[in-house]
């Protein structure tokens, strides 16, 4: 695979400045392209089946944008997008789906010719003011995923994840374990996080095919 940025000559006024960040997209998107590639990734699609409806089909290689923030956000997404990505994967934890949501409609290809992929995990405060303990709080999963569509600008996600089946709160960049008192009740916060990951798939918010299994299997720890 050949991947080439847009041609630009002088006569339209490309700075220095604005060819150093071309190339630091390049390098990025050929970075990850690599990695895949000697991974094994590049096989054929993913399918996962959906019930009675199509599988989902997920490219083996994705964009993963952890890490990535404004501007540069942007013209990662765009430009992988561009050269053939078809997999986007971002959460409410890297606070970025803005850029990723703005990359994605600069680069005109169409919302459904992509799978994309964001994952809850609730950094907000709880009805208490407790900073990071919203997690599986009643109605907190549609709140976190309303959001996400919001910032991403779309209607709907192919895969939604549980990111950490506990509470966290984002402290100087790094996420560590909330203090929220939960103790015993943590298992049936997991449970209601599972039920309404459910409903979002009944209603079309989420892709029929798939949802993050892991919490199910950890409800009962």
């Amino acid at each position: 695979m050949i991947m080439q940025l847009p041609a630009r000559g002088p006569a339209q006024g490309v700075s220095a400045l604005e060819i150093y960040t071309q190339l630091k997209l390049f390098a990025y998107i050929l970075g990850q392209f690599w990695q895949e590639v000697s991974s094994g990734m590049l096989r054929a699609d993913t399918r996962v089946a959906g019930g009675t409806k199509a599988a989902l089909v997920i490219p083996r290689i994705g964009l993963g944008t952890g890490g990535l923030k404004g501007a540069i956000a942007v013209g990662v997404v765009r430009t992988a997008l561009e050269v053939g990505y078809r997999h986007l994967d971002t959460a409410e934890q890297y606070m970025n789906e803005d850029q990723v949501g703005e990359g994605l409609l600069a680069s005109g290809v169409p919302r459904t010719a992509v799978v994309l992929t964001s994952k809850y995990q609730s950094l907000h405060a709880d009805q208490g003011g407790k900073l990071g303990c919203g997690f599986g709080v009643r109605g907190d999963v549609f709140r976190s995923l309303n959001a996400s569509l919001a910032r991403l600008r779309t209607t709907f996600l192919d895969v939604y994840l549980v990111h950490f089946p506990t509470p966290v709160v984002l402290r100087n960049g790094q996420l560590v374990e909330a203090h929220c008192g939960v103790g015993t009740m943590l298992a049936e916060r997991r449970a209601t996080v599972w039920r309404e990951m459910i409903e979002a798939r009944r209603t079309g918010l989420v892709s029929p095919a798939l949802i993050h299994r892991r919490v199910n299997a950890r409800c009962a720890t």
